[in-house]
Order: C-alpha cells, then sequence, then structure tokens
C-alpha cells in the first residue's frame, strides 16, 4: 500500500490512512490514561499493566541515545522517504550526509523493534504532522522517564555501595552526634549530588584520568583547571583495583571495575540482584528481559558507562559537564552539533589502534600456525638457478615449504601495526 496519502485518490488507501490516523491518536491518548510509576522500585520498567507508546520508549533505552530529539530525526526520515516514492532513491555524494542518513535509519529501525510497524505508520502518516510529533512525544517521554529512574536509583542503590566498601565506618554506638547540617566530604550523600565529582575524594578517585597520577594533589588542579578533563579520557572508574596505566595498552583492566558491573546488574536484572551470586534468580523480569536484552551491546554498554559516569558527577543531568561531553562519551552524534578538529588522539583512538594491531597479529598468528601445519610439499630439484642476479636466493632442494622457516609475518610487508604484545 502506497504511503503517500496526498498525491493519492485511492478510496481505500484513504480508508487505511484515515484508520492509522485514528488509531495512532487512541495510542496517543491511551499513554494519559496510565499511572505514573513511582521511581523508588528500580526492578519494574513497566508504567501500566499494558503497553504503551510511553512503555515502549522505556525499553528503548538501551537501543537508542539518552540524548536524542526522537521528532525532528523521525520528521526527516519521513519526509526523505516520502518524496523517494515520487522522485526516486536519494542520490548522495557527501559522505557525512550519507552517514547522518543512515543514522536516521538505523534509530527507525531501533524504534521498529519495540514498536512493531512503526516505519510504516510514519509514512502512512504523510503530511498528518501534529499525530506523528504526539506518537514521538510520548515515545520520548518513556526514554527521558526510563533514563530518570535509573539514575534515581543508581543515586541510592550505587552510592551506598561507594559508602560500603570506599566510605569510613559507622560511628561508635554512644559517641557524640555529628553535625547533621554538614555534608561529609568522605561519604556519599544518597539524597543530593552537591558531594561528588572531584569535591569528593572518594568520587574523585574514580573520575581521575587514568592518564593522570591519582593524589590529592592532581584533584585539585583539575578543581582548579590546570589540568583538562574530557570525554576522550578513559577515567580510573572503568579499570579494575590496582590497574597501572599503560598508554601502549590501554585495554588492559577496563570495564573490569567491581563497581561498574554492579551497576550494569542494577540497570538489567533489578536493584535487588546487585547483592546475589552468581546463577541466582528472581520470580520477576528485570528490565534488561522486558527489553528483550539478549546480550550486552555497544549501545547499551555504552548507556551504563553515561549513567556510571553521571552518577559520581556532582551536577545534574547535562549533555555538557565542563569539558566532558557526555553525547560523544555515549558514541553518538549530535544533531547539528559541529564537528571539532581534534588535535591530540583520545584514548578511544588509542584503544582502536590496539585493536586494529591485535587483529593483525591474531591473523599473523594463524597464518604461522596454518603454515607450520601444512604437510610438506612435494621436492623437486631445482639446482642452480639465478634470482635477480643472484645465485640460488632463497630456494633449495629442501622445498618451498622451507622458505617460511624463519617466520611470517604480514608486518613485514607493512601490513601490521605497532603495540605491545597482548
Amino acid at each position: 500500500m502506497s504511503p503517500l496519502q496526498n498525491i493519492s485518490n485511492d478510496p481505500a488507501v484513504q480508508a487505511a490512512i484515515q484508520a492509522t490516523i485514528h488509531r495512532l491518536d487512541a495510542e496517543v491518548a491511551r499513554c494519559s490514561d496510565g499511572t505514573k510509576k513511582s521511581a523508588s522500585d528500580g526492578d519494574s520498567n513497566s508504567s501500566t499493566n499494558h503497553d504503551t507508546l510511553r512503555t515502549s520508549g522505556r525499553r528503548m533505552v538501551y537501543d537508542i541515545s539518552p540524548f536524542l530529539e526522537i521528532y525532528p530525526l523521525v520528521q526527516s526520515w519521513a519526509t526523505r522517504k516520502l518524496l523517494e516514492e515520487i522522485n526516486g532513491p536519494t542520490i548522495v555524494t557527501d559522505p557525512k550526509l550519507q552517514e547522518e542518513l543512515d543514522f536516521e535509519d538505523q534509530v527507525v529501525d531501533a524504534i521498529g523493534r519495540h514498536i512493531p510497524g512503526f516505519a510504516k505508520d510514519m509514512l502512512m502518516l504523510g503530511g498528518k504532522n501534529s499525530t506523528r510529533k504526539a506518537v514521538c512525544a510520548n515515545i520520548q517521554s518513556g526514554l527521558r522517564g526510563a533514563r530518570s529512574d535509573d539514575s534515581d536509583t543508581l543515586n541510592k542503590g550505587v552510592c551506598r555501595l561507594i559508602n560500603r566498601f570506599y566510605g569510613p565506618t559507622l560511628p561508635t554506638p554512644g559517641a557524640p552526634a555529628a553535625d547533621t547540617n554538614a555534608v561529609a566530604t568522605n561519604i556519599v550523600a544518597l539524597s543530593t549530588k552537591l558531594n561528588r565529582g572531584f569535591v569528593n575524594p572518594i568520587t574523585a578517585h574514580f573520575l581521575c584520568p587514568m592518564k593522570y597520577t591519582n593524589n590529592p594533589e592532581t584533584i585539585q588542579c583539575i578543581v582548579d583547571g590546570e589540568y583538562e578533563v574530557n570525554e576522550g579520557m578513559l577515567f580510573t572508574g572503568l579499570y579494575g583495583p590496582g590497574t597501572q596505566y599503560n598508554s601502549n595498552y590501554l585495554l588492559e583492566g577496563l570495564l573490569k571495575n567491581p563497581l561498574l558491573f554492579a551497576l550494569v546488574k542494577h540497570l538489567v536484572h533489578g536493584p535487588s540482584s546487585v547483592d546475589k551470586g552468581p546463577g541466582a534468580t528472581s520470580r520477576r523480569a528485570g528490565k534488561g528481559a522486558l527489553a528483550g536484552m539478549t546480550e550486552l551491546t555497544p549501545l547499551a554498554l555504552a548507556y551504563f558507562l553515561v549513567q556510571y559516569r553521571f552518577t559520581l558527577a556532582n551536577h545534574t543531568w547535562a549533555k555538557i559537564d565542563g569539558n566532558f561531553n557526555y553525547v560523544r562519551f555515549y558514541g553518538q552524534r549530535e544533531q547539528g552539533h559541529p564537528g571539532g578538529i581534534q588535535l591530540v588522539p583520545s584514548d578511544f583512538d588509542k584503544i582502536a589502534e590496539e585493536r586494529a594491531a591485535k587483529r593483525w597479529r591474531v591473523r599473523d598468528a594463524d597464518m604461522e600456525q596454518a603454515l607450520a601445519s601444512m604437510r610438506p610439499l612435494p621436492t623437486f630439484p631445482m639446482g642452480n638457478f639465478d634470482v635477480n642476479g643472484g645465485n640460488g636466493a632463497g630456494f633449495s632442494d629442501a622445498g618451498v615449504g622451507g622458505g617460511f622457516s624463519g617466520g611470517f609475518s604480514f608486518g613485514a610487508f607493512g601490513l601490521g601495526s605497532g603495540g605491545s604484545a597482548m
């Protein structure tokens, strides 16, 4: 069925269009009938007892950037697709524009995984922008609500873990009560974020970039603005305890911090799962199960890391914290954000180089292993002959395979790249 209702006079098409509009308007109305979900219970991920656009939006939190404005992107996508029905496929010569169009397609596909038929519905609306905007607004509301609820439960659950493992010991019974109006700097408050970030020695330790020496002097330099902290610097809280910074091997210890692991369990399975051992089960489905998560995807990991950093910081939800850009840290593009020139490679660039080097080393090792395991080729007496003026260069009666006995590496041909051994 053609989505071009604005140019189609077919009564059947017009009837289908009106049916789509009425159905989506009813879906929008249903969203206002649901009861507001209490943010105190992080184990639940549904705001009503039936799926609505907002409920579906909540479950997209692992697939779509929490910073994304959905309606402008969907509107741009729908306009392009409708015009392509008239004028044919869009011809793009600008790689950056093609990347943006591909991103639109990816987001619409991601929404469609949670709302079957979403793409077709958006096209069937044609010029009915008010309905399209209302649908996207409710999806956006669900997405933001899930992000906000996650942040709220993490403020309590993960901060309790920080205090348990890194905070001071409990006060001695009978000891004089401390000043209740003062906010301690050596413990992370559950009700406020004012004493987090780099003003708190505990959270400052986690937030300090690995490339800096993690001590009070460095933290003070960061607070004073002498040392820069940006989204391209991997911070200590991402690494396992005791990991030493190695600029040539940033992968060592990465994503092995137990606090980060607890945060992921908190968000995927629910707060009550954090203290449970491996193999523990629950009668209630966790957020990951409700969202259809079967594996840890790059987008889900990016969301977890954004929430992790935000929980440790002392600011309210924002795209930018000083020189730290959360949108870039997440890894998605911010619509309309001008691209800057990066003069110094970030830690992520270095990791990409490490991974590329590792792939080549694995290929080298596989090739050497394959050659070593080859059955000997038949030997043919070659005698002496000239190669580029040389006499018998590199060949002998031992056979062709003997020429590889000294080792074989793609790196020798300039196809590999440097880096430390893994």
